[in-house]
């Protein structure tokens, strides 16, 4: 569109109503509106604009009876159109609009092209009105143009401020204030903000938990930086509150991008990342400016709008940048195959982008937000319910605060603004918080672990058009990865695209159905021998080890009596009118005389995803362990019996075995211990993943390559054969690729392969394996002194990942 295109006409209650003119296809005609004031506060409050969601006043048309629905915005009668051309250059494209055909419009064309996008090859074409569609028609016949649209209208999608701009500077000030000022006089709004607010939305989304838990273990969780970019209004560089350190920014036609004309960019900008512990202002989701960086592109003008050629730019500009998520607090636009297509690639090089629903309160389709390779965020309200405006349909994916949410805005101010707009760079700074403490995992896996872990709204604890996951809960989602890695929420696809779906099918609901699901069926309950039968009042000890997480308020139990299918309970925490504390252990005497009988033990835990962090629980009876996890979604029932028999005893002696003596032992409980690596490696600690002690490892690496090579093995004394044991698990490996045990005796540099494991025969991905080889060394007549052991895939590439937790030598005497 022409640049002098987005100007507007302001009505005189603030409201304005863009107009493009149409053509007699209805197939091009366009339609958009939006208000970027609100109403003043003592107007009867502002109605949703049943066309866009945006707030007008009831005498807004009545007011304009010049603008019509329907039409279109041009430049007298002049239209802009967008071209894709195909994989060449602009200059090439052009020479072939000029001799390829006679059409002595195309050849015009050709001097007037200008580039929007060399990297998506789009360029931008200003013709007559009444020329548009056999323009079109030609270009799209040419073989060397791949789509024609038309440039169309983007804009921002807040739905409504409730107060003007004088009266968010009141609101705001009364708001922080209102607990020390009780005089009539309205308080500075600078000075009442000094004391940094926490704002409602970023506890419903579980932020501070993460901020917690990383502060705690700062070796553990090592931030990776990572940028953010804000596709809006701009960036109010230099505002008390944001930071401009590592700041970079993308100019289009609407000039720099570190200015903000009308604030909605700043406002976004300030949910993401306001600077936290500084004593003022608001504190955003990724409150430490050294953990994420910023990159703006200026895609809206100071009204609001822009046009789909900026907002390509501006994407362009967030590629470029290296940014990994983009936030698009923006909508209106039409369902394009060009912007489909860019979305696409964007996937592909491994961005999540994210965007508003937007705010008719209908089924309503909103793009960008309900392309499936951008997440659809809807709003919620201060109590977590479900926003009136927000849109609901089949690419709803996650919902985030959106009501009356405080930021950040021009000249170190801040105000509150209400719609999907809000809640997008809330989505957008949690995948930021998240993501950076975990850099190995994909956007695919990132996105998908938003919406698993998402509180439900929806009624049965599913996923609905009007709420899809649910609530995003940033330390859920932390969680997850802590302990079962990226590949909890699925494996990637490849291409990553493929991974792109939007709404209720996006994410995999295996996962979520494993963490909730309760036993399908009873236990066969345990038997334990009781020594003292001589009645049934013997006494057997029951103990419960808890330790819970930082959500104790959802953890009880109950120990039940269940003989001949009557259930009476013995005992049940916690106490009654009391809720166990957060991260604490609990050592409790489930019942200090238990007598002969059927018993079930039943643990719960409210939200459906067990005992998170490092939390768990663990029965014994008499000593003996029961159970112990705290994987257990909803809930997990342990059925035992204790009984006076006598133990089974096995139908035969088993046959002597060979003695082996354990030579080298590696648990990876601090790490890589005695070996090295020459890929990249990841600890994992505290998962329940690990076979034995507390951590595993997780390496990849380049082509052929050893995942893990050991130091050299002092061996000593004769043995005959040696066994090295291993626990692993896959990922990404393909059918046939293999697993390999190699040994190399004596310091030599000549490999000898002991034995391979091949996926589809030996194993899949995604489940633990206990192998061993057993080999006998071949040493050209010396005696093995030493030897050095690898674990290899001959064949792997940079995708492949091997998780291993226990590595053992023994030497057989």
């Amino acid at each position: 569109m022409h640049k002098s295109s987005a100007l507007t006409t302001l009505s005189s209650d603030h409201s304005a109503i863009v107009t493009m003119k149409t053509s007699s296809s209805a197939i091009w005609a366009i339609t958009t509106a939006f208000t970027f004031f609100s109403s003043p506060v003592h107007v009867a409050i502002a109605r949703r604009d049943p066309w866009h969601g945006s707030d007008t006043t009831s005498s807004s048309r009545a007011n304009n009876p010049q603008y019509r629905w329907g039409e279109t915005v041009a430049t007298g009668n002049k239209v802009n159109l967008l071209i894709k051309y195909k994989p060449r250059t602009l200059q090439q494209t052009r020479h072939s609009l000029r001799y390829s055909n006679k059409s002595v419009r195309l050849n015009m064309l050709a001097d007037i092209m200008t580039n929007v996008s060399k990297r998506h090859k789009i360029a931008r074409v200003e013709i007559a009105a009444e020329d548009k569609e056999d323009i079109m028609f030609e270009l799209m016949m040419h073989e060397d143009v791949e789509m024609v649209e038309e440039d169309q209208i983007q804009r921002k999608s807040y739905f409504r401020s409730h107060l003007n701009r004088q009266e968010f500077l009141v609101y705001t000030s009364l708001y922080e204030s209102s607990k020390q000022n009780t005089a009539s006089t309205r308080p500075n709004l600078r000075r009442s903000l000094m004391q940094e607010s926490q704002q409602i939305g970023v506890d419903l989304i579980q932020a501070p938990l993460v901020w917690s838990t990383v502060l705690k273990n700062p070796d553990r969780y090592n931030h990776t930086s990572i940028k953010v970019c804000i596709i809006d209004t701009g960036y109010d560089y230099g505002h008390e509150d944001l930071p401009t350190s590592g700041v970079t920014s993308t100019e289009t036609i609407y000039g720099s991008a570190l200015t903000d004309g009308d604030g909605h960019g700043t406002h976004c900008a300030g949910v993401i990342g306001a600077i936290g512990f500084n004593k003022r202002g608001i504190v955003g989701v990724n409150p430490d400016p050294e953990k994420f960086t910023f990159h703006i592109s200026k895609a809206l003008n100071a009204q609001g709008v822009g046009t789909a050629s900026s907002l390509i730019q501006g994407i362009e500009g967030c590629i470029s940048s290296g940014s990994k998520v983009i936030s698009m607090s923006v909508g209106g636009g039409p369902n394009s195959s060009i912007f489909r297509d860019i979305y696409k690639e964007a996937y592909d090089e491994g961005i999540l982008i994210v965007a508003a629903a937007g705010n008719d309160g209908t089924t309503a389709h909103d793009y960008p937000a309900s392309f499936p390779h951008v997440v659809s965020v809807g709003a919620v309200d201060q109590k977590g319910l479900r926003a009136d405006f927000s849109n609901y349909n089949d690419q709803i994916e996650v919902m985030a605060p959106g009501v009356n949410v405080l930021s950040t805005a021009p000249n170190d101010s801040y105000n509150t603004l209400t719609g999907t707009s809000m809640s997008t760079p809330y989505v957008a700074g949690v995948a930021a918080l998240v993501w950076s403490c975990f850099p190995e995992c994909s956007n695919n896996q990132i996105r998908n672990v938003l919406a698993l872990t998402a509180k439900r709204m929806a009624p049965n604890d599913e996923c609905d058009e009007y709420t899809g996951f649910g609530l995003i809960q940033a330390k859920k989602a932390f969680d997850v990865l802590d302990r079962w890695g990226c590949e909890a929420p699925g494996e990637d696809p490849i291409p990553l695209s493929d991974g792109g779906i939007g709404g209720c099918a996006q994410a995999l609901p295996d996962f979520r159905n494993t963490l909730n699901a309760a036993p399908t069926s009873r236990p066969t309950p345990k038997l334990f021998n009781n020594t003292n039968t001589s009645n049934n009042n013997s006494c057997n000890k029951l103990q419960l080890d808890l330790l819970t997480d930082s959500n104790a308020i959802e953890t009880s139990w109950v120990l039940e009596k269940v003989d001949s299918g009557v259930r009476e309970k013995v005992k049940s925490g916690p106490p009654s009118n009391m809720n166990y504390s957060p991260n604490t252990r609990y050592s409790v005497a489930a019942s200090n005389c238990l007598g002969i009988g059927t018993y079930e033990f039943t643990i719960f835990d409210m939200f459906g995803d067990g005992i998170v962090e490092q939390g768990y629980y663990s029965i014994t009876l008499n000593g003996q362990v029961l159970a112990s996890n705290s994987n257990f979604g909803k809930s997990e029932s342990t059925n035992f019996t204790i009984g006076s028999f006598l133990p089974r005893q096995p139908a035969s002696q088993p046959t002597s075995s060979p003695t082996w003596r354990m030579l080298f032992e590696e648990e990876f409980d601090s790490g890589l211990g005695k070996f090295i690596t020459e890929g990249r490696e990841v600890l994992h600690k505290n998962s329940i993943f690990g076979r034995k002690g507390v951590a595993f490892i997780q390496v990849t690496t380049a082509v052929g390559k050893p995942f893990l090579l050991s130091d050299e093995i002092e061996i000593g004394g004769p043995y005959t054969k040696f066994k090295v044991a291993l626990t692993y698990r896959t990922a990404k490996f393909d059918n046939g690729q293999v697993l390999c045990i190699e040994y190399s005796p004596n310091n030599a540099t000549m490999w000898n392969r002991a034995k391979c494991w091949s996926k589809g025969v030996h194993f899949e991905n995604g489940v633990w394996n206990d192998d061993a080889s057993v080999f006998k060394v071949e040493d050209q007549g010396t005696d093995t002194n030493s030897l050095q052991i690898r674990i290899i895939v001959p064949d792997g590439s940079y995708m492949n990942r091997v998780f291993i937790d226990n590595v053992t030598l023994s030497g057989m005497i």
